[in-house]
């Protein structure tokens, strides 16, 4: 029972991430409706991948429906995530004017970013440890300077 369930919550995110996103960018002005598009950007680039991954290799991407819902599950979470930004910004600020800088110092993002740090630093660890290379230390080192920003308050 519990199974069927979370698959049609699955397909429900898969089929309501572009609409959510559409809508968003329809209803925005200026950059706020172009950041509303950066899910469809990256369901397109996961496609993409998909297509070219199987033009090279026919049994690679053998779990692409996984794929895709984690692609829209993220997506969905990042328009949620953009459109809390979006009501704390316009509320904070004086006449609608919008501060990345305020967002940024905002206690919620700050955690937030330091839990992405986290994850950042512990996945390259894990791939250094499995001899990925070069992706997985640029992963150890974008999440202590994303850990560093959100423990500091700025770069150096």
């Amino acid at each position: 029972m519990a199974l069927p369930l979370f698959m049609l919550a699955v397909l429900g995110a898969v089929l309501a991430m572009p609409y959510v996103s559409i809508r968003l960018a329809r209803g925005w002005s200026g950059n706020w409706g172009r950041l509303a598009l950066l899910p469809l950007l990256a369901l397109g680039l996961a496609g993409l991948n998909i297509l070219v991954g199987v033009l090279i290799d026919p049994t690679a991407h053998n779990l692409w429906p996984l794929e895709i819902a984690m692609t829209s599950v993220g997506g969905l979470v990042y328009l949620g995530a953009l459109a809390l930004a979006r009501r704390l910004l316009l509320e904070e600020g004086a006449g609608g004017a919008v501060s990345f800088s305020r967002l940024a110092d905002h206690p919620l993002v700050r955690w937030s970013a330091l839990g992405l740090g986290l994850f950042l630093v512990a996945h390259g660890v894990r791939g250094l440890a499995a001899n990925e290379g070069r992706g997985a230390a640029a992963a150890i080192v974008v999440g202590a300077a994303i850990i560093y920003r959100a423990a500091v308050g700025r770069m150096p």
